[in-house]
């Protein structure tokens, strides 16, 4: 794939879905890094949506060694809600956020912000503010 004489892509390849007729999967390899030349990479653009229904203030068990479950207090909100902001900790200044959460409802929980630190504390702040709501059925 070409643009203006650069290349954008190393490799595209079309895969058709047999159960689903009609649909095509796309897929994009961009060239590495090093043959982008002065070039930056595309900065995150990262959109999280969870499930904050009922069914999410269920336990999160673990299984021991002897295969019993253990709980050890946290629900499963609650484990999302750390794997948001162990991703959000992890990305550049560059980079954008948003959350949607769903429910009853789906909703803008948080709309883009960017991720310098100002911008990273008033993510984890969102992420850790969401609440159970609503059902999915």
């Amino acid at each position: 794939l070409w643009n203006e004489g650069k290349q954008m892509a190393d490799q595209i390849r079309l895969i058709r879905d047999p159960d689903e007729p009609g649909s095509v999967l796309v897929q994009i390899n961009p060239p590495q890094t090093a043959s982008l030349g002065s070039v930056q990479p595309t900065k995150g653009a990262y959109c999280f949506v969870v499930d904050v229904s009922g069914s999410m203030c269920t336990a999160a068990d673990v299984k021991n060694d002897d295969g019993d479950k253990v709980s050890l207090g946290f629900c499963l909100l609650d484990i999302a809600k750390h794997a948001v902001n162990t991703f959000i900790a992890s990305l550049e200044d560059d980079d954008y956020v948003a959350l949607v959460t769903y429910g009853s409802h789906a909703a803008v929980h948080m709309s883009w912000i960017k991720c310098d630190e100002a911008g990273r504390t008033t993510a984890l702040e969102r992420v850790n503010a969401m609440h159970i709501s609503g059902s999915t059925n």
